[in-house]
């Protein structure tokens, strides 16, 4: 939706029980406009979650947003920092220390370091097969017993990236869960 769509967009939503808006970056600064044409709208969502990577523009960028947030009239616990595609082997804390730093010094917004999605090359797959990581996991194909079905290399090399896609498809779903868990302490 484009930001000069946020009345209509507020509108809709209010009428249901959830649902799930995703403003692209580009998107932003005419998202925040708008809401702050329509006073008071921030309440009639629950929660705002800024996907951050680790680069120090994109990062300055979320702050600013979560910032800008705050000065609408969020609440500070509304306001959740995700830490996107993240590789393991660095340290969280270190690479987001403007983050963490800011969050806990004027709780305008919160940075949970157990809200980490790690990077994970099956989203890069996921995209190549143009499947969601849930109809991944719902795929029943025995592939291991195709893979010994069958003697086209073709095919035998499609069963064993499958095979490998679907165990990274139990991570990175058991990573999305924690993240949920780590935001709402729920499951």
């Amino acid at each position: 939706m484009r930001s000069s769509s946020y009345g209509s967009l507020i509108d809709s939503i209010m009428v249901l029980d959830s649902a799930i808006v995703d403003v692209g970056a580009s998107n932003i600064e005419g998202f925040l406009e708008e809401m702050r044409e329509l006073d008071g709208s921030h309440e009639d969502l629950d929660y705002f979650l800024i996907p951050v990577v680790r680069d120090e523009k994109i990062i300055k960028e979320s702050i600013k947003t979560a910032l800008l947030l705050s000065g609408l009239g969020v609440a500070g616990e509304k306001i959740k920092m995700v830490f996107n595609r993240f590789p393991k082997d660095l340290e969280l804390e270190q690479v987001f220390a403007p983050v963490f730093k800011l969050a806990k010094a004027d709780g305008k917004f919160t940075a949970n370091k157990s809200a980490v999605i790690y990077e994970n090359p099956v989203y890069a797959e996921l995209n190549k097969l143009q499947i969601s990581l849930h109809e991944l996991n719902a795929d029943t194909t025995d592939y291991r017993a195709k893979l010994k079905d069958t003697k086209d290399e073709k095919e035998q090399k499609i069963c064993l990236a499958m095979i490998a896609n679907k165990r990274r498809s139990t991570s990175a779903s058991q990573n999305l869960d924690d993240v949920f868990a780590a935001l709402f302490g729920q499951r």
